[in-house]
């Protein structure tokens, strides 16, 4: 994976990107680098020129990072829910927590899973959270 354009490291920084090579290298880049959404947000708010089909492709990008994004959530909630309910502490880290704390907007840090840390005290009880949330699991143990 050749390194991130250089635009998207200042995009990532918080910084306006200082010039441009292509808008095609820009995507494609921010593609293989999972910053779409990132890069999506620069364009929204004028920082970026990126038009025709790649403005109508990060576009789209970003509506199906988000719908995903929202699937994620409602699977966080229901896990932390169930597992709570039956006495399991839990904490969710990366992700979709980790874009709700640092980041701008639903969308610009692209995840395809939840984690979750089991406390330290439910730790023995390991085989007892798969079977809840995956009972024909075949490992549980």
């Amino acid at each position: 994976m050749p390194f991130p354009h250089p635009a998207l490291i200042e995009i990532a920084a918080g910084r306006a990107p200082a010039h441009l090579v292509s808008p095609e290298r820009i995507v494609s880049s921010a593609r293989e680098h999972r910053m779409t959404g990132l890069l999506w947000s620069c364009v929204r708010e004028g920082g970026v020129s990126v038009g025709g089909p790649d403005r109508r492709e990060l576009a789209q990008d970003d509506l199906a990072v988000r719908a995903h994004t929202r699937h994620l959530w409602a699977v966080l909630r229901d896990v932390v829910d169930r597992l709570n309910t039956l006495g399991f502490e839990v904490a969710t880290v990366k992700g979709v927590t980790a874009e709700a704390r640092w980041y701008s907007r639903v969308g610009e840090r692209p995840s395809s899973d939840v984690d979750l840390l089991v406390a330290p005290k439910d730790v023995d009880r390991i085989a007892d959270v798969v079977e809840v949330l995956d009972p024909g699991y075949p490992y549980r143990s």
